[in-house]
């Protein structure tokens, strides 16, 4: 069977589920950007804890990201979300347009500054 809608309230219940899972431990969660196959971390950035500043209707929107400076050098491909113990709760993908992770440029150079500005997580609803 085939899910043809999801009902705002259960939108809502599942992108809160992966907020609380950020969010969990003594620290805040972290996002980390690797290069192709998670060869090479080249960033890492923490997330204000609580993660989230509003949850509705489905979306999450993020409150403030760190930056970070670079830890090496290559072209960013894919993204790791942790929590503060470093458990891996899911992937995606880096690139400059319809990708998880959205960067201005993907190319990389270690000890340059490295900012995410803003984020939302989405669960669409088909």
């Amino acid at each position: 069977m085939a899910m043809n809608a999801i009902s705002n309230a259960l939108r809502t219940t599942l992108v809160t589920v992966l907020t609380t899972a950020l969010d969990q431990g003594a620290g805040a969660g972290k996002v980390q950007i690797f290069t192709a196959a998670f060869a090479t971390m080249l960033s890492e950035h923490a997330f204000t804890d609580p993660s989230a500043t509003s949850v509705t209707n489905g979306v999450t929107t993020l409150a403030a990201i760190a930056d970070d400076t670079a830890l090496a050098t290559g072209v960013a491909a894919v993204c790791r979300f942790v929590d503060s113990v470093d458990t891996t709760l899911w992937e995606g993908t880096v690139s400059t347009s319809a990708a998880d992770i959205n960067l201005n440029s993907t190319s990389i150079s270690s000890g340059v500054t490295v900012s995410l500005t803003s984020g939302t997580f989405t669960q669409p609803a088909a």
